[in-house]
């Protein structure tokens, strides 16, 4: 590494060079720093399924994964001196076709030496809470995708009943808007589906499994007021508890994330997706990482920028749900 990489305050002097490669890179350091502090910004990324032991992808590449759903003929009754029949799984494929993603920040040179921060910490802060929030609301995006009329969808009507399963996901529409705060009543009927479909709970040490469900702010508002609900700090510990986890309701864990959905074009509409184990995946070709141009109008323009290569799918779109509601106090009414 080049001997004079910062000056006495700590700002960079030519901080991108290497004597040994004789070109521009960032020392890994940075890219385990910003991965570091991307992670307890996850919300809904902390549930993927790591794919990549499976296939070793390259960039470019497109993954077919095969999925085991169940034995294509149900098991019967035997009858003396006949063998067992054989069945085959019932097989689906999910395919991941990862993409680049990334952003850039180009700081003066001089304001980096003023501030009273070390470059490195500045730097990876930033870099670190735009990858988490973009890929973030990328798993979100995929989660809804997962999200049909008539099915897995759940929209509280007025008195806290569901007014039906259809709601036009990604817009205003208007049969199936919410009308209602979310109620025990709406998580009932999530969670009767999800169990329905012999959906697997999430699995933690020290605590007992359960679904997972990922709220707004303002849909957790009333949810956090209920007689019902239990704080995460009598129950969790450090080191078994989720990112953004804020307590226990209906039988659910329930993560706080501004990420949350909120329609379009109704913001007074939340949608609380719910997870069962192993919903969806991510087959990822380069973690997020930090990537540097060489420093412009001599040097006194630095560039510096994240970049990953991804893909998040849903593989079992039985395992998720979502409750639409409006804002406000939760009851079980």
């Amino acid at each position: 590494m080049s001997a004079d990489y910062t000056d006495r305050y700590g700002a960079p002097i030519n901080p991108l060079i290497s004597d040994g490669q004789g070109g521009f890179f960032v020392p890994e350091v940075w890219d385990l720093e910003t991965r570091r502090k991307m992670q307890p910004l996850r919300a809904f990324r902390q549930f993927a399924k790591n794919i990549n032991e499976l296939d070793g992808g390259a960039n470019g590449d497109t993954v077919h994964v095969i999925k085991r759903e169940d034995i294509n003929t149900a098991g019967t009754s035997l009858t003396a001196g006949t063998i067992i029949p054989r069945h085959s799984f019932t097989e689906g494929t999910i395919t991941y076709s990862p993409a680049e993603w990334g952003n850039a920040i180009s700081p003066q040179a001089r304001w980096l030496k003023l501030s009273p921060y070390a470059l490195q910490n500045e730097v990876t802060d930033v870099l670190a809470r735009d990858s988490a929030q973009a890929l973030d609301l990328e798993v979100r995006r995929c989660l809804m995708s997962g999200i049909s009329e008539g099915t897995n969808a759940f929209t509280m009507g007025g008195g806290g009943t569901i007014v039906g399963t259809t709601k036009p996901v990604g817009g205003a529409g208007t049969a199936g808007t919410a009308s209602y705060r979310m109620t025990a009543y709406g998580v009932w009927n999530a969670v009767d589906y999800l169990s329905g479909q012999d959906c697997p709970m999430i699995e933690r040490d020290g605590l007992a499994p359960g679904y997972v469900g990922i709220l707004h702010p303002a849909q957790a508002r009333g949810v956090k007021r209920d007689s019902g609900f239990v704080d995460v700090s009598l129950y969790g510990r450090p080191g078994n508890i989720f990112n953004n986890e804020i307590g226990k309701w209906e039988g659910v864990y329930w993560i706080e994330s501004t990420n949350g959905w909120v329609d379009a074009t109704n913001t007074l509409d939340y949608g609380a997706l719910i997870l069962g184990a192993n919903a969806f995946g991510e087959d990822v070709v380069q973690e997020v990482q930090v990537r540097v141009d060489p420093p412009t109008d001599f040097g006194r323009q630095l560039h510096f920028a994240w970049y990953a290569d991804l893909d998040f799918q849903v593989e079992w779109a039985n395992r998720i749900a979502c409750i639409f509601s409006l804002t406000g106090a939760a009851d079980a009414s």
